[in-house]
C-alpha cells in the first residue's frame, strides 16, 4: 500500500476512534458532576432546615421554623418540603402540588429520581433525640435541558473534527510523498548516468527532505572514501609488512608469492624480483615442504580442521644459498581484493632450538639424577594417585608389589597408612612444606620401617622420597640400649658418689664440730693455731667434696634452680663476709658499689648465686697478694620487669696471660701446673660458675693483664622482686643534704665508692689520698661536718691522723668515722678519737645508720666483727626446746651432743629409726634431728612412720641430718614429711639457725 493510502487509512481509524470517545466519555461526565451538585444542594438546604428545627423544638418556638419556610419559598428551584413529626404533624411546601413518592425513600435510599424531580430524605435528631423526617425536592429540569444542549453540541463538534482530520491527513501525504517521489527519480537519475558515488544529487527543497538529500550526499562521500580508504590499506599492510621484525610473505592458495617483505629478501637471500611468481615451497627444504604442502591445501579448502595447520614449528627454511635453518611458520587466511590469500610470518627459531636441547640435557641429568638416588621415588597427584615410581637399588619396595599405577593411595595401602598418607599430602599442598613421616610394611615376612619425605613438585604433582631405615632403626635400638647402659652407669656412679659423700663426710662431721668445741675451751696461742689449721684443712676438703659433687649434678643434668625473691644487696654482702677474715689476714681492701639502676630484690637462686660470686672471690683472694678486691653490680632493663644483672669482681693480683684465657674454664684446668702447686684447687671452681651462670640465662668472662689483676664478669636473668627496702633507717629528723664530709683513704677505688655512697644522700665530699694531703686541705676548708678515715695508711695512718686533727682547735669538735680491716678491735682503738668505727667492706646500711646516730646526738656503739661469733651459752633459754638425736655413728653422736650442750640444751638420743619411732611414742619431743641413713630402719622410713601414728598436736619438727648432697636429696627428704634439711659435716651456725627456725615456727 502507498504511503499516502497508509497515512489516510491511519487518520480515519484515529479520528474516528477519538470523536466516539469524545462523545461516550465526555457529556457523561458533565452529567455526572451536575448530578452530584445538585445533591449537594438537596443536603445543604436539608442541613439548614434540620439546624433551624433542632432550635425551634428546643425553644419550642414554632413560628420561628414557619419563617424558615417562607423564606425558602422564594428559591424557584425548591419544589417541594416535607416535615413530619408525632407532635406537630406534617408540615409542607408544595406550591406545585407534586406527588411525593414516599416509598422510593427510606432511610437507606436518601436520593431518587423521577422525571423532573430529584427527591431527598434524612431523618432528623438532635443528639440522640429524633425529630421527625425530612422530605426535599429540587427541579432538575432546567439541567436536564443543559445536559441534552451539550450532548448536541459534543456530537455535532466530533462529526466536523473527523471531516477535517481526514482532509489533513490527505493534504499531509502528498506533502510527504511528493518530495519522496522526486528521491527516488533523482537516485534513477543518478544510477543511469553511471553510477558514481562522488556525484551529487540536486537539493531543492530546504525541509527534512533536502537534509535527507544532504544526507545521502554525505553518505555517498563517505562510502567513495572508504573505497580509497581500502586502497590506501593495502599500501599500509605493505608498509606494516616491512615493519615487522620477521619474515612476512603473502601468497595464494597454490602457493604463488604474491608479497613480501624486506626481512624475507634478507632471510632467503633473494631479491623482490626473484620472489614475485615464485612458489613459497621453494623456500623450504625437501622434507619441510610436503607438510607445507599439506596445511596449505587443507587451509584453502576448509576440509578438516585446520586449527593445528595455523603454527608450524618443525620446518626448515632454506636460504638461497642452500645453508638451512629451523623454521617456524605461523599462516593465517586473509580476504582480500575480493579473493582468499595467506600470510605467512616465519621465524627463525634457531637459538629457541638450541635452548630447548639444553632444557633437554638439563632434564637428562635430573633423571640420571633421580636414577642415581637409592631411594625409591613416587610421584603422585594432588588427589592422591600414584602417576610414576623409580624402584629403590636395594629392590625392596615400599608398597605392596602389585599394579599400582594410576590406581589412589586408599586402594594401595591399608586404611590407617593410607589415611596418614593422605595427612602429610595435604599438608604439603597446603604450605609447600618438606612432610617426614615413618611407616612401617611386612614384606617377605621380616618388617621394615620406611622414612618418606613428601613436598609438593609440580602444580598438580607431589614427590615423595621413601628410604628403608629398618637398619637405621636398628642402630637406634643399639644405641638406646648404649644410652640405657650409659644411665645405669650414671645411676651406680652416683650411687657411689653418695656412697662416697657419706663415707668422707661422716669422718669430716667429727673434724668440723670437734674443732668447733675445741676452739671453745681455753688454749694457749700455740693449740688455737693447731686446731684452725685442721679447721682450714677440713673446710678445704669439704669445699674439694662440693665441687666434685656440684659438677657432677650439672654433668648428669641434674641440677635445678630454684625461683625465690632474695635481696641483691644482702647476697653481696654474705659472700663478702665469707672471705672477710682470709682477706683480713693479707691485708686486702674489700669494697662493693650497687649502681641505682638495680633493682633491690630479684626472683633467682640465690643459692647459686652466692656460690658463682663466692667461687670469684675467693679466687681473688687466693690470686691477690696486696692491694684490693671489689665488686661492682649493675643492670640493663630488658622487657617488663626482667633485668639482665652484671656482677664483676675486679681484683690487683697477678693476673692471666691471654693465651691461657681460654682454657681458664675448663674442667680440672688451672693456669700453669705451678699455680696449682702454689695456690692448690681442683680447677672445678669456675667450670662449674660458667655451667651455673649458663642456666641461669647469662655467661661468665674475663679481662685481665698479668701483673695488673683481673675482672670476672657474670650476668643472670631475673625479674625484679619489689620485696620491702632492707634497712633503710628512719632519718626524718635529720637531714644529711649539704652537709659537707672530708675522705682520707689512699685506695682510690674506696674513695670513689664511698664518694658515690656520700653523694646519693646529697652530701659534699672532698677526697684526699694520705694524711699530709688531707691536713693540707683542712687548712682551706671553709665549712667541714664529718671526717672518713682509713685506718692503714703508708707514712701517717688513721690514728696518727686522727690524733693531730683532734689538736686543732677548728676541728676539735668535728666527728670522724674510722674504716678498718677485720682484726682491729675495739681495745686498740682511743675512744676520744673517733665518735664511730667501721669495719670493711662497708655496708651502705651501717655507714647510713651511723650518720644519722651522730647528727641526731644518740651515741654509736663499737661493734666488733669477726668469723666466728661462738657458742650461744643461752640460747637453750631463749629458745627452750625439747630435742631427740637419731643417729648410729657413736662419733656424731659425741660431736652432735656437745655442741647441743655449749648451747644450753640436753637431749635423748636413739641409735636407729625404730628406736626413734619408739621413742616419740613413749613422751613427745619439739625437735628431732634424724640421720637419713641408720640400720634397722632409716630415717625416711622412721619419719613416715612419725608421720603416720603420731596425732596432729603432737607432730615434731623432723630435721634430716645427712651425709648425702646429690641432686634431689633435700627435695626427697622434704617431700618424705621431714621439716629441714642440714648437710654434714654440721656447721654450728647452721644447727643454730635451724633451732632457732624450730622454735619460732613451733610458738607462732
Amino acid at each position: 500500500m502507498p504511503i499516502k493510502q497508509k497515512i489516510i487509512a491511519g487518520a480515519i481509524v484515529v479520528l474516528f476512534g477519538f470523536s466516539l470517545f469524545n462523545y461516550l466519555f465526555f457529556p457523561r461526565q458533565i452529567e455526572k458532576h451536575f448530578r452530584e451538585e445538585t445533591q449537594h444542594r438537596a443536603r445543604q438546604i436539608a442541613q439548614m432546615i434540620a439546624a433551624n428545627l433542632e432550635v425551634a423544638v428546643t425553644r419550642q418556638n414554632s413560628a420561628f421554623l414557619d419563617s424558615v419556610f417562607e423564606i425558602l419559598q422564594k428559591d424557584r428551584e425548591i419544589a417541594y418540603i416535607v416535615y413530619q413529626d408525632r407532635e406537630r404533624g406534617t408540615i409542607a411546601y408544595n406550591p406545585k402540588q407534586i406527588h411525593i413518592p414516599y416509598p422510593v425513600l427510606n432511610k437507606t435510599r436518601t436520593f431518587a429520581e423521577q422525571d423532573t424531580i430529584l427527591h431527598y430524605y434524612r431523618h432528623v435528631k438532635s443528639g440522640n433525640r429524633a425529630l421527625g423526617d425530612l422530605f426535599i425536592g429540587l427541579s432538575i429540569q432546567e439541567r436536564n435541558q443543559h445536559i441534552y444542549q451539550l450532548r448536541r453540541f459534543v456530537g455535532i463538534s466530533s462529526l466536523i473534527l473527523f471531516l477535517m482530520g481526514i482532509l489533513a491527513a490527505v493534504f499531509l501525504g502528498t506533502v510527504i510523498t511528493h518530495p519522496l517521489n522526486r528521491f527516488i527519480q533523482n537516485l534513477r537519475s543518478a544510477r543511469r548516468s553511471g553510477g558514481k558515488l562522488d556525484r551529487n544529487l540536486v537539493q531543492e527543497r530546504e525541509d527534512e527532505f533536502g537534509e535527507l538529500i544532504d544526507a545521502f550526499n554525505e553518505m555517498s562521500a563517505d562510502l567513495e572514501s572508504q573505497r580509497r580508504a581500502q586502497k590506501e590499506a593495502r599500501e599500509h599492510q605493505r608498509a606494516l609488512m616491512e615493519a615487522v621484525g620477521e619474515s612476512v610473505i603473502t601468497c595464494d592458495p597454490s602457493g604463488t608469492i604474491v608479497l613480501i617483505n624486506k626481512t624475507a629478501e634478507m632471510q632467503f637471500q633473494y631479491t623482490s624480483d626473484e620472489f614475485v611468481g615464485r612458489n613459497i615451497r621453494e623456500l623450504f627444504t625437501r622434507s619441510s615442504q610436503q607438510i607445507f604442502s599439506e596445511c596449505l591445501h587443507q587451509m584453502a579448502t576448509d576440509s578438516v580442521d585446520t586449527s593445528r595447520c595455523n603454527t608450524l614449528n618443525d620446518l626448515e627454511g632454506q636460504r638461497k644459498d642452500g645453508s638451512t635453518f629451523a623454521a617456524k611458520i605461523s599462516i593465517e587466511k586473509v580476504h582480500l581484493d575480493q579473493r582468499d590469500l595467506f600470510t605467512l610470518v616465519i621465524e627463525d627459531i634457531t637459538e629457541e632450538k638450541i635452548t630447548q636441547k639444553k632444557i633437554q640435557q638439563s632434564e637428562e641429568k635430573i633423571r640420571a639424577l633421580f636414577e642415581a638416588i637409592p631411594d625409591c621415588i613416587f610421584w603422585v597427584s594432588t588427589d592422591g594417585r600414584m602417576l610414576g615410581y623409580k624402584p629403590s637399588a636395594s629392590g625392596i619396595s615400599p608398597i605392596p608389589l602389585n599394579d599400582f599405577i594410576h590406581q589412589h593411595i586408599r586402594e594401595i595401602f591399608p586404611a590407617d597408612l593410607a589415611e596418614k598418607l593422605e595427612k602429610h599430602l595435604q599438608a604439603a599442598l597446603k604450605d609447600g612444606s618438606i612432610q617426614t613421616f615413618e611407616y612401617k610394611m611386612t614384606i617377605d615376612g621380616r618388617v621394615h620401617y620406611f622414612e618418606a619425605r613428601m613436598r609438593q613438585f609440580t602444580e598438580d604433582a607431589v614427590v615423595a622420597i621413601v628410604r628403608d631405615i629398618t637398619e637405621y632403626k636398628k642402630i637406634l635400638k643399639d644405641l638406646a640400649r648404649a644410652r640405657d647402659a650409659a644411665e645405669a652407669a650414671v645411676r651406680a656412679k652416683s650411687e657411689f658418689l653418695a656412697n662416697m659423700s657419706h663415707e668422707i663426710r661422716t669422718p669430716l662431721n667429727a673434724i668440723v664440730g670437734m674443732t668447733g668445741l675445741l676452739l671453745d675451751t681455753p688454749l694457749n696461742e700455740e693449740q688455737q693455731d693447731y686446731v684452725k689449721t685442721i679447721r682450714t684443712s677440713s673446710d678445704a676438703l669439704l669445699s674439694l667434696i662440693n665441687d666434685i659433687l656440684d659438677f657432677s649434678k650439672i654433668e648428669a643434668g641434674k641440677m635445678e634452680l630454684e625461683e625465690v625473691p632474695f635481696y641483691i644487696r644482702e647476697c653481696v654482702e654474705d659472700c663478702l663476709d665469707l672471705i672477710t677474715t682470709r682477706a683480713s689476714e693479707k691485708g686486702l681492701e674489700l669494697a662493693y658499689f650497687i649502681h641505682d639502676d638495680v633493682p633491690t630484690s630479684i626472683y633467682g637462686d640465690v643459692t647459686r648465686v652466692r656460690q658463682v660470686l663466692t667461687n670469684l672471690l675467693s679466687n681473688a683472694v687466693k690470686f691477690t697478694e696486696k692491694g684490693d678486691i671489689t665488686v661492682w653490680v649493675k643492670a640493663r632493663p630488658l622487657s617488663g620487669d626482667e633485668y639482665e644483672i652484671q656482677f664483676s669482681v675486679k681484683d690487683t693480683g697477678i693476673g692471666i696471660p691471654k693465651e691461657k684465657i681460654e682454657k681458664l674454664f675448663e674442667a680440672f684446668t688451672q693456669v700453669d701446673a705451678s699455680t696449682t702447686r702454689r695456690y692448690g684447687g681442683t680447677g672445678l671452681g669456675l667450670t662449674i660458675s660458667k655451667r651455673l651462670t649458663e642456666m641461669m640465662g647469662g655467661r661468665i668472662w674475663v679481662e685481665s693483664e698479668p701483673g695488673k689483676g683481673s675482672v670476672f664478669h657474670f650476668t643472670i636473668r631475673a625479674r625484679a622482686a619489689h620485696l620491702p627496702e632492707l634497712d633503710v633507717p628512719d632519718y626524718s629528723e635529720v637531714s644529711l643534704a649539704g652537709r659537707h664530709f672530708l675522705i682520707v683513704d689512699d685506695n682510690e677505688t674506696n674513695r670513689l665508692i664511698l664518694r658515690k655512697q656520700l653523694e646519693k644522700w646529697e652530701i659534699q665530699v672532698t677526697e684526699a689520698a694520705n694524711g699530709t694531703a688531707a691536713l693540707d686541705i683542712l687548712t682551706r676548708l671553709s665549712r667541714l661536718d664529718g671526717i672518713i678515715l682509713d685506718m692503714q695508711m703508708p707514712d701517717m695512718d688513721g690514728l696518727q691522723l686522727a690524733r693531730i686533727i683532734k689538736d686543732m682547735e677548728r676541728f676539735r669538735h668535728i666527728p670522724i668515722i674510722l674504716l678498718t680491716s677485720m682484726g682491729t678491735g675495739k681495745k686498740d682503738l682511743d675512744n676520744r678519737l673517733f665518735d664511730a668505727v667501721l669495719s670493711k667492706p662497708i655496708k651502705p646500711s651501717n655507714l647510713l645508720n651511723i650518720l644519722i646516730t651522730l647528727f641526731s646526738g644518740k651515741p654509736v656503739n663499737f661493734k666488733k666483727v669477726s668469723g666466728w661469733q661462738g657458742f650461744d651459752k643461752d640460747m637453750g633459754k631463749k629458745f627452750p626446746l625439747k630435742i631427740l638425736l637419731a643417729e648410729d655413728n657413736r662419733v656424731n653422736q659425741k660431736v652432735t651432743l656437745r655442741i647441743l650442750e655449749k648451747l644450753g640444751y640436753r637431749a635423748d638420743v636413739v641409735a636407729n629409726g625404730q628406736e626413734a619411732v619408739e621413742a616419740t611414742a613413749r613422751q613427745p619431743y619439739d625437735v628431732i634431728l634424724m640421720d637419713v641413713q641408720m640400720p634397722e630402719m632409716d630415717g625416711v622410713e622412721a619419719t613416715r612412720r612419725i608421720r603416720q601414728t603420731l596425732p596432729a598436736d603432737r607432730q615434731p619438727r623432723i630435721i634430716a641430718l645427712t651425709a648425702n648432697a646429690l641432686a634431689g636429696d633435700r627435695e626427697r627428704y622434704l617431700q618424705a614429711g621431714m621439716d629441714d634439711y642440714l648437710s654434714k659435716p654440721l656447721r654450728n651456725e647452721d644447727l643454730m639457725d635451724a633451732l632457732k627456725r624450730s622454735y619460732e615456727i613451733l610458738h607462732h
